[in-house]
């Protein structure tokens, strides 16, 4: 029984060193976190930026520029195709980064699930463990009781043979 309370206790050990690993992993993912969402912030003040930098380079060459208004024109919708472009292009930064952010969130829930999980497998199989023990202490106590019974039972038989005999004896006298 000693033997099996170890094994048991060791099983348990290495359940909650792997519950223990799975949480640190899980504590390493979340840290990840706030630099997804700080990286997803510079890209949205850098796009920010880049635009208001467009904007003013646009109004200087404005300026600057007295030619034609058809060169200007192009130029003024070329470089709103660029800035188009360029937001485009921040707005898919954007969901790649809430993507990863999700896909993360996802990994995160799904480590808590096998947590959980985990968890009550042992607590099932401590249950089923206790049953066990209590079977083996019950078996062991009907063989105790069943050795105790014989040997009261050999004492009865020695008793009353003895008691025959000596009965025996005595109608023979």
């Amino acid at each position: 029984m000693a033997i099996c309370c170890n094994i048991r206790q060791e099983a348990e050990a290495t359940v909650n060193k792997s519950i223990q690993h799975q949480r640190a992993l899980q504590s390493k993912r979340l840290a990840t976190l706030p630099s997804l969402l700080l990286e997803a912030e510079s890209a949205s003040r850098a796009s920010a930026a880049k635009k208001q930098q467009q904007q003013q380079q646009q109004e200087d060459e404005q300026q600057q520029q007295q030619g034609s208004k058809q060169q200007q024109q192009q130029q003024q919708q070329q470089q709103q195709q660029q800035q188009q472009l360029q937001q485009l292009e921040n707005i898919l930064k954007s969901v790649q980064l809430e993507e990863q952010l999700l896909q993360e969130l996802k990994s995160l829930k799904l480590d808590e699930q096998t947590l959980f999980l985990e968890d009550a497998k042992r607590k099932d199989q401590r249950f089923v463990d206790s049953i066990n023990d209590q079977k083996e202490e019950l078996k062991a106590t009907a063989a105790l009781m069943n050795a105790e019974y014989d040997a009261l039972r050999q004492q009865a038989d020695i008793e009353l043979l003895r008691l025959e005999q000596s009965s025996f004896y005595a109608l023979n006298k």
